[in-house]
């Protein structure tokens, strides 16, 4: 299972906490502390409070039975527990202190709201039939989105479905939108905390353009309101991508990147500027197969992009307008038949790329590379037989959260790394 992943900016949450932080001499990762749950469970979210720097893992199951625990930065300790049943998505409102999450229940999106310190404080069932696959948060107001998609019965046609409340729960606006006239896939969310805009983006096919082979990145623009302010569209070589998003708030731009949905298919890196004007694309296919793929500006306004497979990965940065300024390929496993996964997290402050791979049985390392392709790390976060993991990066000490776990036994682990 993948992490749904907030997609605000880490720049902006260093600069609310007091200044932003250079980039620091390279040394290796250790292991802080291990924390193992005897649970059974398909899978652990990650997401990390940008505050504290707690992390908060919430349990995957197929019936109901989802919890979530915060664990203490320092030591693992888990601080609470609470059931969070068929939430699938979450996100840290900076704001509050809390912990917003979101699922389908009874063919509606439900909306919940959990406190710092563990307390249920609302629960918001809303007239959203759709699955969430995306949410974000406005890391200055507080307000949190959630993207999804619904296809009717029948239907090739996908509704995607934009909607906002208030930290308090308070529904701000929900927009229905069929995107496109063939098939569409919204998989990526961004707020920006400047300008306070809502930004959706996925891709689709268009039956009009050589038989609907060809795909199109698509990025819808919100008010914090939520008046659609503009759409944009721009062709990709391969449909059905799923996408990230990195918002340049500064320059006013958007940086959205195409993980091809198809074998051996480029990469794409569209930016869109503040009236949706796209620029030219920039397309690149450094490995075979993408797995895994992740988006950052580091403090620089740089845009930095890690990819990976089962046994290599790409390091790319780019200007704020878009030119190559470094690339590198990487190998992080040997043996492609004995890796299992492959996940990517980028830390933009510090310009460093982690890649989680091995898994199955193959040790599970979490590789650390510079944005030159200089390996500065290779620690082993679990030895056991993992068939899932995740991993996510604390901005402001720049700790390194992992979950791994063994499928439908009693394995549960989330491993924190620290210089």
């Amino acid at each position: 299972m993948r992490l749904i992943k907030t997609a605000g900016s880490v720049v902006a949450a260093l600069a609310m906490l007091g200044g932003l932080v250079a980039p620091a001499s390279a040394r290796t990762l250790e292991v802080e502390w291990r924390t193992d749950a005897d649970l059974k469970a398909f899978g652990q979210y990650l997401e990390v409070d940008e505050g504290t720097g707690d992390a908060f893992a919430l349990l995957m199951y197929a019936d109901g039975k989802e919890v979530l625990r915060r664990l203490d930065a320092a030591t693992g300790e888990v601080e609470w527990a609470v059931p969070v049943p068929w939430m699938t998505a979450l996100v840290s409102d900076p704001t509050t202190g809390q912990v917003v999450l979101s699922g389908r229940r009874e063919s509606r999106q439900v909306v919940m709201y959990v406190s710092g310190d563990g307390r249920v404080v609302r629960e918001v069932v809303t007239d959203v039939p759709a699955v969430p696959v995306a949410m974000a948060v406005d890391e200055t107001t507080g307000q949190v989105c959630s993207l999804g998609s619904k296809r009717k019965a029948g239907q090739s046609l996908i509704t995607w479905y934009t909607s906002c409340w208030t930290s308090a729960g308070d529904a701000v606006f929900s927009d229905a939108e069929v995107v496109g006239d063939g098939r569409s896939f919204p998989s990526a969310l961004g707020v920006d905390p400047r300008t306070h805009r809502v930004y959706a983006a996925g891709t689709s096919r268009a039956r009009k353009f050589n038989d609907g082979r060809v795909g199109l990145v698509v990025l819808r623009s919100f008010s914090a309101s939520g008046a659609l302010k503009w759409q944009a569209r721009k062709k990709v070589p391969t449909p059905d991508g799923a996408l990230e998003i990195a918002i340049d708030s500064k320059r006013r731009l958007v940086h959205v990147v195409d993980q091809p949905g198809l074998i051996q298919s480029p990469v794409s890196l569209v930016t869109f500027d503040r009236r949706g004007k796209s620029r030219p694309v920039r397309r690149f296919q450094d490995l075979g197969s993408v797995h895994d793929l992740e988006i950052a500006l580091t403090t620089r306004g740089r845009v930095l992009i890690g990819d990976a497979d089962v046994t290599r990965a790409s390091v790319r940065v780019y200007s704020a307008r878009g030119r190559l300024l470094r690339k590198a390929v990487v190998r992080t496993e040997r043996n492609p038949r004995r890796a299992y996964h492959s996940q990517v997290a980028i830390d933009p402050v510090r310009e460093r790329v982690h890649l989680l791979g091995g898994g199955g049985d193959t040790p599970s390392r979490v590789h650390t590379y510079d944005v030159h392709g200089k390996r500065l790390s290779r620690v082993v976060v679990d030895d056991r037989h993992v068939i899932e993991g995740e991993l996510v990066v604390h901005g402001p000490t720049g700790r390194v959260f992992v979950s791994t776990s063994q499928f439908q036994e009693d394995g549960q682990r989330v491993t924190a790394l620290r210089e």
